[in-house]
């Protein structure tokens, strides 16, 4: 579900309106009173033309905008039946009120201005029943209008998301690779199986090198889509992990738990490696001793939780700015998700830090069928 952008109510500028108002008021006037120099008829001035011809489009530009701010709270979609007719029903009667309001509008001013002969309810009947139609397709004309300038805002608003969560995904695919080519990094993960070699082990050297080359191609797989099955986000996660593993030794032991039911539930790409690469690096790195990281998704109900811990010092210990690790994944979370996902970080009561990600269940199978 992508957040789009909060639609303004008022979606078109007053200044605007008014102006094209006050435009197409004045050129209605101009062709009435040159119309009736030329053919003839009964007399008209230059202020008659005004009041017959500019006066109703000005007041028609005045409800202009309330009538687009209403269109806007209760668009026309498409859909069933009742999402056609549900907008409608308030739209009708409004659209029949603001005749009688127009009409009256307009006969008050024609008092004030002195040119009313007659008393004002048969001003306004007259006027329905004579200008009624027209006004009635004035007010759909502003709802189709409203309804065009929100789904172009709509469309632009959900590409300029899709923009951003490409960017985004791209960012953390570039700084994933990064921190996994850091030099460090990949001379002890070399040496590492430098030294399987020596010993004659060739399966393991085999298996370092097959999950080395399993973190480069997801890092730079332009083909993976920004939502992936948890079960591939943590196979990812097994493979960087088995590399941690052989790097440490018996200082890191990791945990792996999938819960049966979220295997299929879609998370963003490579939301969990750089967060268990954040707990070995400040967590277990830091420390003289043995440590242990913890991995665990599951579903709760309509809601996907993954934990990632360490046995380190937590993170009143060992201050971590929040670099790709943290503000990618929340940013992301942010991007794909807006309030309904969140990243939360604590230490840990018996000591080291924890990071816990909620975000929407989505099944894989659905969306794919969608």
């Amino acid at each position: 579900m992508l957040r789009v952008e909060r639609l303004a109510l008022r979606p078109f500028r007053p200044t605007y309106v008014f102006g094209v108002g006050l435009l197409f008021g004045l050129t209605s006037a101009a062709f009435f009173w040159w119309h009736r120099q030329l053919f003839g008829g009964r007399p008209v001035t230059v202020p008659d033309a005004l009041y017959e011809r500019a006066l109703p489009f000005l007041v028609a530009a005045a409800f202009t905008l309330p009538i687009a701010s209403l269109s806007m709270r209760l668009p026309l979609r498409g859909g069933s039946l009742m999402d056609v007719l549900a907008p409608l029903a308030v739209h009708v009667p409004c659209a029949v009120a603001y005749c009688f309001v127009f009409a009256t509008v307009l006969n008050v001013m024609g008092r004030v201005l002195g040119r009313m002969p007659f008393p004002l309810w048969r001003g306004v009947l007259f006027s329905v029943s004579a200008y009624g139609q027209g006004q009635l397709t004035f007010y759909f004309f502003i709802l189709g209008l409203t309804f065009a300038v929100r789904y172009h805002r709509e469309a632009r608003a959900r590409a300029e998301e899709k923009a951003l969560l490409e960017a985004s995904l791209s960012q953390a695919r570039v700084e994933a690779l990064r921190a996994q080519l850091n030099p460090h990094f990949l001379f002890n993960t070399l040496n590492a199986i430098a030294v399987l070699a020596l010993r004659g082990d060739g399966a393991a050297v085999a298996q370092a090198i097959g999950r080395l080359s399993e973190i480069l191609r997801a890092s730079l797989d332009t083909r993976r889509g920004a939502l992936v099955p948890l079960a591939d986000e943590i196979e990812l996660v097994r493979a960087y992990v088995d590399i941690q593993e052989m790097r440490y030794g018996d200082r890191l032991s990791v945990a792996l738990a999938l819960a049966p039911g979220a295997d299929d539930a879609l998370v963003p790409a490579l939301v969990t490696q750089p967060l268990v690469e954040n707990a070995v690096h400040h967590g277990i790195a830091v420390q003289p001793g043995p440590g242990r990281v913890e991995v665990s998704a599951r579903r709760e109900g309509d809601v996907v939780v993954i934990r990632v811990s360490d046995s380190g010092p937590g993170f009143d210990a060992v201050p971590v700015a929040e670099g790709i690790g943290l503000s990618n994944t929340r940013e992301r979370l942010e991007r794909h998700y807006g309030a309904d996902a969140s990243l939360l970080c604590a230490n840990a009561p018996e000591g080291g830090a924890v990071v816990t990600v909620y975000l929407p269940y989505r099944a894989a199978a659905l969306a794919g069928a969608s």
